[in-house]
């Protein structure tokens, strides 16, 4: 590996499986700490101990849903990191939602689990974003969220809203001062990019950058290699 974050300290909420296991290994494989959060108290332990093979790694049991719990693993993982410049949301639910036969908590279920760990994950490690100058938010959607899916009307419904979501947290991102566009790298070339995990997702990112760029934001889509469908919000002109 070349180290291509080395120095980034990133929170990863749903980082015990899956998606968020991934991009947490490939962060602290390139040099971050990582600090994950789950529901699962043993899935998380065994999740950081892996990592700690490759480098630095902590973790605490949270619901991602419920403001005390990703307040405390906030407090947690900026002790632990000295900070966080990096947030990554793969916290989220899904299932089977025909809108002829669905009960109302079961589509109430999946949206919230979905959104509410967008907003207030964000909302609460902001100041630690914001303080670093420079960070970067991974929120892992879907090509649902942009195409929709038969029987799917919960799961479409919350990816798209996590979709408009970050475009609005970009937006305001970018009025703010000293902050603009996304960038990824791979320290091979000035427009080379870096996909940290090629899924059935669709990962959007923010970056809070040290000086804002062009007269507004755009949204551009890219398929990438197999089924993988990167969308990438950009505040730049």
């Amino acid at each position: 590996m070349t180290g291509r974050v080395a120095g980034k300290k990133a929170l990863v909420y749903g980082g015990g499986t899956g998606i968020g296991f991934a991009c947490a290994r490939a962060l602290v494989k390139e040099g971050a700490a990582v600090f994950l959060s789950s529901r699962r108290e043993t899935v998380v332990r065994e999740a950081a101990r892996q990592l700690c093979e490759h480098g630095s790694a902590g973790h605490a049991v949270g619901d991602a849903t419920e403001v005390a719990d990703v307040k405390r693993v906030t407090v947690a993982a900026a002790e632990f990191m000295g900070g966080i410049d990096t947030l990554v949301i793969s916290a989220g639910a899904g299932g089977r939602t025909p809108i002829f036969d669905t009960e109302p908590d079961e589509f109430q279920r999946i949206v919230d689990n979905t959104l509410r760990p967008i907003f207030l994950g964000v909302r609460y490690a902001s100041p630690h974003l914001l303080a670093a100058g420079k960070a970067s938010v991974i929120v892992i959607s879907s090509m649902y969220g942009l195409v929709g899916q038969r029987e799917r009307v919960a799961y479409c419904g919350a990816k798209a809203g996590a979709n408009g979501m970050v475009k609005s947290m970009a937006r305001r991102a970018r009025g703010l001062p000293r902050l603009g566009p996304l960038r990824l790298h791979d320290g091979t070339g000035d427009r080379t990019r870096w996909r940290i995990y090629r899924a059935l997702a669709t990962a959007f990112y923010w970056e809070l950058s040290c000086s804002t760029r062009g007269p507004g934001p755009r949204c551009r889509h890219a398929r990438s290699r197999g089924q993988a469908t990167v969308s990438r919000h950009r505040c730049a002109g």
